[in-house]
């Protein structure tokens, strides 16, 4: 028979107080409403309730909400288990009514706060708190040494603080703090006794799923029943993605292989995920239902192994990663590791306007440096071992990491960017010479004394449209305009000469880009340029000054990098497209996507690979992931290995670049004659070394057809082909003298045409 959890006068109570009442749950959420003084706000301790009532919901365990205020007076009814996700300062009667609670048999699991007389239940001692100035946390590692079955090996968990805490007798410890960097701290994250378990900070958004399996796993200890009622909830494996259930993907993915992509693997998985599905009953039909659940998941893991194994490895394409200027935990594991899943670029931050993390001449090298060493010179190393190619970004013009120091003399100087109102900016101003000197100085340094395979622009640009206004600035627009500006800075932020002022800006960056790509081209030819920039340029050119499509007319950079990160994949697939526009082909697109960017909210790898898949379709030339974290190591990379970057890629830049041509015809019984070809531009052909030929591709990455393709003669090509309905793309591919005999792979990618029905 359901009981319910609460009398008809409590669930009034708790209506009246904006919480739910379930029936017969299993676990009640205790929202924390007695806060006393200090500490979070009643709106952070709703979110922190929140964000376990979240987890709660994607494991699929029942629950209830009550509050402190309730519990207070009228206890915890017939629940099993109460969470208390921020309880901050329960009342005595509060208190007495959770420890009769537990000397009933029920059990707490409980975050980060607590009064002592429940610390003392759940066997632990709290001496302080674990701050940033100790070491920056970024996961909790799990361990089923408590004998809790059905842990996952952790999850990612930024907190920016977190108790220190001692086990007692008969307490165990389940999870340890790790490091943003992945190390060890010894400092225990989750404890577990007989009366329940303790997480020494609150719960925390991001990587849901892992979190959800925790939670389930330390219930499904204290309260084994939960492991029938989670398969009575649902017995299949249901939604994967977005099909409705294993069978729709089976049926989709079979379908897609008759008209000739190579699925054999995601079938295969299929094929897997079907037969653990079958397991998962039979071990119900026994009672055992948590080794059900556990087959169910396994189940639902192979049929996610064939969705991902379904988006194909693309030859030929830039995939990289931006970093910080540190490996994690290494640069040497960093770049093993990216190796390993077939990665060819990292995007190491090594200088900003005023700091270094390398041996420089012209920077205040960062502290950090004297014990460390040089991270760049670290990065190299590590690259060239494992087949990485090294970008070293630069953060060419605004303070970041800058000692107060440094900014002073920069101060000094007048060499900061200045607004309309006067106030100082942390950037440096493109118009002043000291300024544009040390930025073309430091690029030279860096490309002379390390053998890095490129320079990535970064933050070449104003901060916004209110910069910058400097002397420096007004000096040199009177001098371009030929007479004094009366009123300044009005008539250039709003009157008749506003438009020209915004050229001017763009002017300044621009010019400065080019003296930095000119010096140093002289002291390195071989050297790659690139550039991160904004997403919008029609827009941001007028906002910040950053006029990248100019930078590619002008041959300034090799590739870029637009920055789209966002969560919303119709807004990436609009604003890829206008990029491939923007660029004409002129250059490779490298596509910037942010699963760990700020206020950007992935649903997990899964969207990463859409993301992927639809920037190849629209044209892009590659991708750089914002950015490498433990959580991309451990829950990312091994997804895309998985079929996006399963097999090797080698990006390589080549110029001139190819022209191409695709001409489709008349439809004939669905399919249509394209007649396709490849020319070298302008006169002398290729050097006599190379062998190209000319393929057809479709534009996700796979072959459209199995022949080998058009010879090239000359440095030309054409032919027919017979294409379906679909978006594809022509490449130019060539056999390299790589050394000692052997010829290495080159993909040049042209653009996209589509066939229609």
């Amino acid at each position: 028979m359901v009981k319910r959890l609460f009398s008809s006068r409590v669930a009034f109570a708790l209506a009246a107080l904006g919480t739910t009442v379930g029936l017969s749950a299993p676990v009640a959420v205790v929202k924390g409403d007695l806060l006393g003084e200090g500490g979070a706000s009643a709106k952070e301790a709703a979110e922190y309730a929140n964000n376990v009532i979240a987890v709660l919901k994607v494991a699929r365990i029942p629950y209830a909400t009550t509050a402190d205020t309730v519990v207070e007076k009228q206890g915890l009814g017939d629940c099993r288990l109460a969470i208390l996700p921020y309880n901050r300062a329960p009342s005595e009667g509060e208190v007495a009514k959770l420890l009769e609670f537990a000397s009933r048999g029920g059990k707490l699991i409980v975050f980060y706060v607590a009064p002592p007389a429940v610390l003392r239940l759940l066997g632990i001692r709290v001496a302080g708190v674990w701050t940033a100035e100790d070491g920056a946390l970024g996961s909790i590692a799990l361990s089923n040494s408590a004998g809790v079955t059905s842990l996952p090996a952790g999850f990612d968990q930024r907190s920016w603080t977190a108790q220190r805490v001692t086990p007692l007798t008969g307490t165990r410890v389940l999870g340890e703090w790790r490091t943003t960097a992945g190390e060890s701290t010894g400092l225990p994250a989750v404890t577990i006794n007989e009366h329940g378990a303790y997480f020494s900070h609150v719960l925390l958004p991001g990587d849901t799923m892992a979190k959800a399996r925790c939670l389930r796993a330390i219930i499904g200890h204290f309260r084994p029943e939960i492991w029938r009622e989670l398969w009575a909830a649902g017995p299949r494996l249901g939604a994967i993605a977005q099909y409705k259930d294993l069978e729709a993907l089976a049926a989709d993915l079979t379908r897609r292989e008759r008209f000739g992509e190579p699925l054999g693997r995601s079938l295969d998985a299929v094929e897997v995920a079907r037969q653990l599905e079958a397991s998962a009953a039979a071990f119900a039909a026994r009672g055992k239902f948590e080794r059900a659940v556990a087959a169910r998941e396994q189940a639902l893991s192979h049929a996610y192994r064939a969705l991902y194994a379904a988006v194909p490895s693309k030859p030929g394409e830039l995939r990289g990663v931006w970093f910080s200027y540190y490996g994690v935990p290494t640069w040497e594991q960093s770049c093993a590791l990216l190796a390993q899943h077939n990665f060819n670029a990292v995007y190491p931050w090594v200088m900003t306007a005023g700091t270094a993390y390398y041996e420089s001449r012209l920077l205040p090298v960062h502290p950090t440096c004297r014990e460390h060493g040089d991270y760049l010179a670290e990065a190299v190393t590590a690259g060239e071992r494992h087949g990485i190619a090294v970008h070293a970004r630069m953060i060419n013009l605004m303070l970041l990491d800058t000692s107060a120091e440094t900014r002073a003399a920069y101060e000094r100087q007048s060499r900061l960017m200045k607004t309309a109102s006067g106030k100082l900016e942390r950037w440096l101003c493109p118009s002043n010479s000291l300024n544009r000197q040390l930025e073309i100085n430091a690029a030279v340094e860096l490309a002379s004394n390390y053998d890095i395979a490129g320079l990535q622009f970064d933050y070449f640009r104003y901060p916004g449209k209110n910069c910058c206004f400097c002397w420096a600035c007004r000096q040199q627009f009177e001098a371009q305009l030929g007479r004094k500006v009366a009123h300044w800075p009005e008539d250039v932020t709003q009157g008749a000469l506003a438009e020209r002022y915004q050229d001017f800006r763009r002017t300044q960056l621009t010019s400065l880009v080019g003296e930095i790509v000119r010096a140093v081209r002289q002291a390195r030819p071989d050297i790659i340029i690139s550039a991160a920039v904004f997403l919008n340029w029609e827009r941001h050119r007028r906002t910040f000054g950053q006029d990248w499509v100019e930078w590619i007319k002008r041959g300034y950079v090799d590739y870029v990098c637009p920055m789209d990160y966002t969560a919303d994949d119709v807004k990436l697939a609009e604003w890829v497209r206008r990029q491939v526009q923007w660029v004409g082909g002129r250059v490779p697109l490298c596509v910037g996507l942010g699963p760990f960017a700020d206020s950007v909210d992935y649903d997990g790898p899964t969207q990463l690979l859409r993301q992927i898949e639809l920037s190849r379709e629209l044209g892009g030339d590659g991708f750089v992931v914002f950015n490498y974290t433990p959580a991309f190591a451990e829950k990312y990379l091994p997804v895309l290995s998985e079929g996006a970057t399963r097999r090797p890629s080698r990006f390589a830049l080549q110029e001139p670049r190819f022209a191409f041509q695709a001409k489709p015809g008349a439809a004939r019984g669905g399919v249509r004659e394209c007649a396709v070809s490849m020319a070298w531009p302008g006169s002398g052909g290729p050097p006599p070394d190379l062998t190209y030929r000319l393929r057809v591709y479709h534009a996700r990455g796979w072959p459209a057809s199995r022949r080998s393709g058009w010879e090239a003669r000359q440095g030309s090509a054409s032919g027919t082909i017979r294409l379906g309905p679909g978006v594809y793309r022509l490449v130019a591919e060539a056999l390299v003298p790589t050394g000692n005999g052997r010829r290495g792979a080159f993909v040049q990618w042209g653009p996209t045409f589509e066939v229609a029905p």
